[in-house]
Parts: structure tokens; C-alpha cells; sequence
């Protein structure tokens, strides 16, 4: 009976072990995209992506500016007309015309000017505790880069 029952505890144990095998966590918490693979089918490690995680909270949001309004706005500091806040607040203004209620932080400005566009890229991040605001969401930002 006692050699019956710890070939039953091993039996247990294997099949926690390959459960153990078959649950992928991801490195961040957000939500999820519709899954890339059907159940039953081959995934490699390292090449299959089987879903897509988005961040909600802290929500980055990317910010095209043109290259003239900051080649107009770096000659106007040379100048001495403005001076520079001491942190770059964004506002952003939503889809349907309401104000979203938190102020974000201008936390990023790309080095480049995208040849094909124009502008230059600059990256904000917002506080987004009631998950107003999502991946791909067209927004108007308004921010302040310079004081007269």
C-alpha cells in the first residue's frame, strides 16, 4: 500500500511538474491582444509571438512635431525670448473633444528629424488609473516647451 501510494505522489508531482512547463508569464502587466496561435499548435521559443501585452498604466504617448516649429522654437532660446520650464507638462485633448483629467510629463525627444514626414519625434507618459486611455488612441497633446 505505501509503494502504491508514493507512485501515486510521484505520478503527482510529474504532472505538476509539466503543468508547471505549459504557463508563460509576461514581464509586465497590462492587457492583451487577441492570441497569434491557435490552440494545439507548435510554438517555438524565442520566434513565436503568441500575444501581445500593452501597458496601460503608467500609458506612454508619442508626439510628432514639425522640425520647423523646433528649429523656430531652439532660435527663439538662442535669442534669449524664452526660457525653459522647469519640467515639459502635456496636455492632452481626446477624440471626442474632453480634456483627459491627468497632466503628463514630456519624458523623451528623438534626436532625428524623420525624412519623410517632417518631424521629430517626442514621447510623454501619463498616469492612466481609469484605463482611459489606450494603445493606438488618436489624441491632440498641447504642451508647454518654452516660457516668455
Amino acid at each position: 500500500a505505501q509503494a502504491a501510494a508514493r507512485g501515486a505522489q510521484q505520478s503527482v508531482n510529474s504532472n505538476q511538474l509539466t503543468m508547471s512547463r505549459t504557463v508563460v508569464k509576461a514581464p509586465i502587466s497590462g492587457i492583451t491582444s487577441r492570441s497569434n496561435v491557435n490552440v494545439g499548435a507548435l510554438a517555438t521559443a524565442g520566434t513565436t509571438q503568441m500575444v501581445t501585452v500593452s501597458q496601460l498604466n503608467p500609458i506612454y504617448v508619442d508626439i510628432s512635431q514639425s522640425a520647423a516649429e523646433l528649429l523656430a522654437l531652439r532660435q527663439q532660446f538662442a535669442a534669449g525670448k524664452l526660457s525653459t520650464p522647469r519640467t515639459a507638462q502635456v496636455q492632452l485633448k481626446l477624440a471626442d473633444g474632453s480634456t483627459y483629467p491627468m497632466v503628463g510629463q514630456l519624458r523623451f525627444e528623438e534626436a532625428k528629424v524623420d525624412s519623410t514626414t517632417g518631424t521629430v519625434n517626442l514621447r510623454a507618459v501619463f498616469s492612466n488609473d481609469n484605463f482611459v486611455l489606450l494603445p493606438g488612441m488618436m489624441v491632440n497633446a498641447q504642451l508647454i516647451q518654452g516660457i516668455i
